[in-house]
């Protein structure tokens, strides 16, 4: 391997066969929230002479999001991953748990770690609600779906707690008729990151995990995978999510590098 060179880039698309490498070798499938933050990321080529050998996004304020390098390189992968956090001045990482070759770079530089938010992929139907055990101001069986417009936007946002992190989501998620919540996560996968938000009067409930369900289903059956997530802090979420069949195996972490 000669000097690694660090190539600012004016596209993704520019990495997108080695990206699509990068997330077949991932063990689980990508996280939304990252996601997110990688559309606007600054993209960078990591080449060995003139051959593109692996890539970086670097987020605000020197922060990495994603990071890969091709098999053959694998050898090498923490002294590239040395040399991009010295020559950008990375001190903030973002890893999924399951991202084993860069959690095995921060693990060796790591100065902090600290666990952001729970990543749930693996999931198992639990038994029917008993709503005979449960004090529901109405039955599920009453309940309908929708989609929802922009007349619900406003109401949506002031609910809001947790469930889109970017004020454009809302918007976005409307327009393309993803409203009850499920997203795809990136285009041409089968990966749906689903969430819900109840109204304050209708929590504790049942209906949060109903409509989990729900949505897990619907998933199901049109060939979807349904994947979430929910910040560390937000135990309300886990406790529904891990009510609905979900099994919080993964975590986002956060190294100070």
């Amino acid at each position: 391997m000669e000097e690694i060179i660090i190539k600012e880039l004016s596209s993704a698309m520019e990495i997108a066969d080695l990206r699509q490498e990068y997330l077949d070798s991932l063990m689980e499938s990508q996280e939304l929230f990252l996601e997110l933050m990688v559309r606007e990321a600054q993209p960078f080529a990591l080449l060995d002479g003139d051959t593109l050998v692996g890539y970086f996004f670097e987020g605000t304020d020197h922060t990495l999001i994603e990071y890969y390098v091709c098999p053959a390189c694998f050898a090498y992968v923490d002294t590239i991953f040395g040399v991009i956090v010295m020559e950008r001045g990375i001190h903030t990482v973002y890893c999924k748990s399951f991202d084993h070759l860069l959690l095995s770079c921060c693990l060796d530089m790591q100065k902090k770690m600290e666990s952001l938010g729970y990543l749930f992929r693996e999931y198992e139907k639990p038994p029917a609600l008993s709503l005979s055990k449960r004090p529901l101001s109405a039955t599920f069986n009453n309940i309908t779906t929708r989609l929802a417009t922009k007349a619900d936007e406003a109401y949506i946002s002031e609910i809001n707690e947790e469930i889109f992190d970017h004020p454009h989501e809302i918007t976005e998620t409307i327009e393309n008729d993803n409203l009850l919540i499920f997203q795809r996560t990136i285009a041409g996968r089968p990966e749906f990151d689903i969430g819900m938000l109840v109204n304050r009067e209708f929590r504790r409930q049942g209906y949060g995990a109903f409509i989990l369900g729900y949505l897990m289903n619907y998933c199901e059956e049109h060939g979807y995978r349904p994947t979430a997530g929910c910040a560390i802090e937000n135990l309300a979420s886990r406790r529904c999510l891990e009510r609905a069949g979900y099994k919080a195996q993964y975590r986002m972490l956060a190294f100070t590098i």
